[in-house]
Parts: C-alpha cells; sequence; structure tokens
C-alpha cells in the first residue's frame, strides 16, 4: 500500500455514486490532487464535513490506479466558518478557489507559491479585517504574477517606458503609454493604478486612502485581465458583491439625520430628511401614485409598484424620505449597479405581483408598456448606463417644492452611491418637463440621449466625495 500525507485546501467538491465524493484540492507539495472520498455523504462518515470547500486540512492519501482515495483526515484551519454567514466574503472566497483551480490545470505539479496565496487569502477573508473586495483584487493580481500575467501598471506593457501612463489595454497586458496605446484602450484614474501597484506589493496603509471610485474601477480591470488570459469567464466572479458596506451607510445616515433637519422658511412645520423605513412604504408609494403625470391607467398602483416599492425590497439603504408633522412630503429612491437591480427585480420582486399583473402578450397602451416593464424592468435601460452604472427616482408632495428639498435629497442618495464606488448616476425623465431638465443642469447633470419622447441625463461623481447643493430651488 502506498500512503503519502499533505496539507490541502479543498477547493470543490463533486458527486460520486450513491455515497462518495471527487474531492479536488490544491496541496502543499503535490499541487492539485483529485481524489476520492468514500462514504462522505452518509451522515455517519467520520470525516465528511473536513471536506467541504474552503477548509483547510491535512490529508492522507492511498495511491490508487486512476484517482487516489482519501483515508484520513485532520482539520488545520476552519476558513468556512468566517464566510458562510457574509455574502461578499463568501462570494470572494468562491472566486479564489475557481481561480486557484483553473490556474493548475495540471494535477500533481508543486504549486507552492499559488497554494500559500489560496490559504493567505482565505484566512485575510475569515479575520474580516479587511474588504472582501480588495482582499480578492490582490489574491488575483498575485495569481496572475504567478501564472505570468501580472498587468504591466508602473511602465508600459508593449516598451517599457517608465510611468505611470494614462491609459490602460487588457490585450495589451496593462498600462501603455501615449505611443503604444491601441485604439478602445481605458483611461483610468492615476489613484486607480497606484491603487494596483499597492494591492500587488501589500501596501495597505496607501489602500485605504485610496476613495471608493478607484477601487471600483481597478476591481474591473483585474476582472478583465484575469478573464481575458484564462479565455473564460470565471462563474463566480459575477456575483461577488461589491457594494458599501453597512457600516458606511451608517455612518452616512447619522450625519444625514444631525445635519439636515431644517425649519421651511414659511415656519408653518418642520421638515426632517432620513433614511427612509419598512413604515414608509405605503406613504411612498401613494406620492409616487399621486405625482404621477399619467394617472389615466387602469390600476395607477401600478406606478408605485414600479417607481417606488422595488427599492424598499431589493435597496432599502438607498432609500431617503422627507417628512413632516404631517407626514412623508417626499422621496428618492436609487441603485448602485443598475444592471444588477434589474436582474435582482426580474428575479426576486416581479414574482410577487405575477399573478395581479400577469405579462401581456402585446403592447398597445401606456398600460401594457408599463406591464411588460414590471416583468422585464432592463426596458428602462439606457446605453449610457454603461457609464453612468447608478440611477434614481425622485418625488416631492407640493408643500415641499421650491425650498431645496429635492438638492438635500439627491446628495444623501449620491452620498451612498459613491460612497459604494460607482463613478455616475444617470436619470430618465420626459422631454416636455423643461423645469426639471433645468433643474437637473443646476445640478451638474447633462443630456445624454433622447429616447422617443424621453430624456436620459447623467451626472459624473467628482472626487469631492459628495454633491454640492445648488442655490437653485426643487
Amino acid at each position: 500500500m502506498s500512503l503519502y500525507r499533505d496539507t490541502c485546501v479543498v477547493l470543490r467538491v463533486q458527486k460520486l455514486g450513491e455515497a462518495d465524493r471527487i474531492i479536488t484540492l490544491l496541496s502543499q507539495r503535490h499541487g492539485k490532487i483529485r481524489a476520492v472520498a468514500k462514504g462522505v455523504r452518509r451522515t455517519s462518515s467520520r470525516f465528511g464535513a473536513r471536506l467541504e470547500p474552503f477548509c483547510h486540512v491535512d490529508v492522507q492519501f492511498y495511491t490508487g490506479r486512476t484517482l487516489d482515495v482519501i483515508t484520513q483526515v485532520e482539520t488545520v484551519d476552519a476558513f468556512g466558518v468566517g464566510l458562510v454567514d457574509d455574502y461578499a466574503r463568501y462570494t470572494a472566497a468562491c472566486a479564489v478557489l475557481e481561480t486557484a483551480d483553473r490556474l493548475t490545470a495540471e494535477e500533481g505539479e508543486p504549486v507552492l507559491r499559488l497554494y500559500m496565496l489560496v490559504v493567505g487569502a482565505l484566512r485575510a477573508l475569515a479575520d474580516r479585517q479587511r474588504e472582501a473586495g480588495l482582499v480578492l483584487d490582490a489574491f488575483l493580481l498575485r495569481a496572475m504574477g504567478f501564472a505570468g500575467w501580472a498587468p504591466a501598471v508602473s511602465e508600459c506593457a508593449r516598451c517599457g517606458t517608465p510611468g505611470p501612463h494614462a491609459a490602460f489595454n487588457v490585450p495589451a497586458g496593462g498600462s501603455v503609454c501615449g505611443t503604444c496605446r491601441p485604439p478602445g484602450s481605458a483611461s483610468p484614474a492615476g489613484e486607480t493604478l497606484s491603487l494596483l501597484d499597492a494591492l500587488t506589493h501589500g501596501d495597505w496603509a496607501l489602500v485605504d486612502r485610496t476613495p471608493p471610485s478607484s477601487k471600483r474601477e481597478a476591481s474591473g480591470l483585474v476582472a478583465a485581465h484575469l478573464q481575458w488570459h484564462l479565455e473564460r469567464q470565471l462563474h463566480s466572479l459575477p456575483l461577488v458583491e461589491r457594494r458599501v458596506s453597512a457600516t458606511a451607510i451608517d455612518r452616512l445616515a447619522a450625519q444625514i439625520k444631525m445635519v439636515v433637519a431644517e425649519r421651511q422658511p414659511t415656519g408653518r412645520t418642520t421638515l426632517i430628511l432620513r433614511q427612509a423605513e419598512p413604515g414608509d412604504r405605503k406613504a411612498v408609494h401613494d406620492i409616487c401614485v399621486e405625482t404621477a403625470t399619467q394617472r389615466d391607467l387602469d390600476d395607477v398602483d401600478l406606478i408605485g409598484y414600479i417607481f417606488a416599492d422595488p427599492y424598499f425590497v431589493l435597496a432599502p439603504e438607498l432609500c431617503f424620505v422627507i417628512e413632516d408633522s404631517d407626514g412623508v412630503a417626499g422621496f428618492t429612491v436609487g441603485a448602485v449597479d443598475t444592471v444588477d437591480f434589474y436582474r435582482r427585480w426580474r428575479e426576486e420582486y416581479t414574482p410577487l405581483f405575477a399573478d395581479r399583473y400577469p405579462k401581456p402578450t402585446q403592447e398597445t397602451s401606456r398600460y401594457e408598456s408599463l406591464v411588460l416593464s414590471l416583468h422585464n424592468p432592463e426596458r428602462f435601460l439606457p446605453a449610457a448606463a454603461a457609464d453612468y452604472p447608478s440611477h434614481l427616482h425622485i418625488n416631492l408632495d407640493a408643500r415641499a417644492r421650491r425650498q431645496g428639498w429635492g438638492t438635500k435629497l439627491l446628495a444623501a442618495l449620491f452620498d451612498v452611491q459613491r460612497a459604494a464606488g460607482s463613478p455616475g448616476v444617470h436619470l430618465t425623465t420626459s422631454q416636455s418637463n423643461t423645469r426639471a431638465i433645468a433643474f437637473y443642469h443646476t445640478l451638474g447633470f447633462e443630456i445624454l440621449e433622447q429616447p422617443g419622447d424621453g430624456t436620459v441625463m447623467g451626472l459624473r461623481f467628482d472626487g469631492s466625495g459628495r454633491m454640492e447643493a445648488s442655490p437653485s430651488r426643487s
């Protein structure tokens, strides 16, 4: 009998027969190993729970004809305990394991450096000391360095001219100078390239000082560079959550509650701006319906179910209201990543109304158009969403208009969207609503496109950390 031991990380598992599993492991001395664990799907298995993804284990193997057989397992680190109850860390850890699996095509080839990178990344994610997205990006950059695909950051990828350079091209290998720049190259901020270098070399002091927008931009470059060289998409990477943390949201909400409690100029009552609560949902729905320009529908509540309620269900941290002694007087809602928000809308929100609003087979009226949008919200997605990924809706009751509250609501929403790393926000209004278009112009919005009778406007977030309040009134 030929026995050997090694310390391994479980990358993935797959069923074999009625009670067995094939376990794929990344080992310290033998590289990637695929081995059979017999009987581990039975409840009486002695070590089945130790052979789950994220487990760091000491394993004894018996050499078989085709696949080796696992005969003993001892736990070294149970990283899964610190990962499975946190979606962002769990999905980042899944991306780490999938990347390691893809980078080790050959079994039995020692890959000590990659093994150490995987263990270090899982430990950092489980310890919860740093943002999950940053840990993942640091791992991906270093793993690409192991594979020989590290992006050029401080010099031109083609001619080697020292940088920093203003362009980044994935097929070219990273940063490129003005002379070598191919058409279609990205133009990342200088802070983004500095962040890539800091993540590669472990300069976490610089990483912590980098603004969220640069972190988001760097994540996109890292993912694109990795998948270009892998020549396939990582299934787990699109699931990685890259949004503002609950701590940041709580901090922003506390600032808003302290700062924006102000008295109306008329002195009638006090209006307060705050983050919306679940109990505000009906009031917000009613304002959305009451302020709608088209109310001649078979079911006017449909307007609220499209332009207000989805945000309370899917993105409550991006819902803000103003209220006085008479109740809610206005609101703004939005999303950080519109594409992802509409996907979740279809999967999680639309089924709640499928019976009340069956999907029409044709589109011959405004009502049918709205019902189709309830089933397929991507109909709202403009081409400009690629550069302005966030979006918003805002409505004010008559008693709250022309007093600056529209500007303050948007400032509160933009704080959260920018903290999440969004580079810009878009909205859609009617071409005939010239008053609203003029107001958005004063805030820095520009007209991006005019499909049909609509106008899509966009605002790029600057580096100040907050939209400055405009002197104009809304």
